[in-house]
């Protein structure tokens, strides 16, 4: 039957849809969550190298005698900065520490200076990359519920549609048919299907079934008039 066919289709498309938006949100969040706390976690690593900086340079105000081993201590942190640059200043940022933190760690005080100063700014830049990726997970998560929202609305509606186009193609054309054959075996011969609103496909069973009952109604006042 044609409208079994088209229900079939319709229904498969409904499902269809559900599955889409169930792959499509899973795909999203599982690509953006793990980069966003990558960056964050990379940026967090660069906060922590600026913190090592500054207590290096803390120690080393204290206690001037350590000063070789301090600056291999400086210079490993400078490596790990150098190899976890996320931000587009970074890397000018420290190669001018990397300018001023030998001199700075020998005593002199306006290199010392400018050494916290630069630290300072490379800390400041990852803090507030880390707020902004921060935001921006915060904006997918609403953008991605809104998106969701509108879906199931437009599948709400979509579903109500289908469930019309159900209700007019099959359930009022069954109750009709059932009606119909209830009314003639409890002995009323005059009911027949009828429904102007029926497809091409339902109309053609309903002449059907009338003409079934016209002819058993028919046969039936033959034997009564012998």
């Amino acid at each position: 039957m044609v409208i079994a066919q088209t229900v079939r289709i319709r229904m498969s498309f409904l499902i269809f849809l559900n599955l889409l938006m169930g792959i499509a949100c899973i795909w999203a969040l599982s690509r953006m969550a793990p980069a966003v706390q990558n960056i964050i976690h990379k940026n967090e690593r660069s906060l922590d190298i600026c913190e090592k900086m500054f207590v290096v340079l803390i120690k080393l105000t204290n206690n001037k005698d350590e000063s070789h081993n301090k600056i291999f201590d400086f210079e490993k942190l400078l490596e790990l900065a150098s190899n976890n640059i996320t931000e587009e200043n970074e890397e000018e940022l420290i190669d001018q520490i990397k300018v001023y933190y030998k001199y700075a760690l020998n005593g002199d005080i306006e290199a010392l200076e400018k050494t916290v100063e630069k630290i300072s700014s490379l800390s400041e830049i990852n803090r507030k990359a880390i707020n902004t990726a921060d935001k921006v997970s915060k904006k997918f998560a609403v953008a991605g519920s809104w998106f969701v929202v509108f879906w199931a609305a437009g599948m709400f509606f979509l579903g109500m549609y289908y469930k019309r186009i159900l209700l007019k193609d099959i359930i009022h054309p069954y109750e009709e048919i059932n009606a119909v054959l209830n009314a003639n075996l409890t002995g009323d011969k005059f009911r027949r299907c009828s429904g102007h609103e029926a497809v091409d496909e339902i109309n053609g069973i309903y002449s059907k079934i009338n003409m079934i009952l016209d002819k058993k109604s028919a046969g039936l006042e033959s034997e009564s008039d012998r």
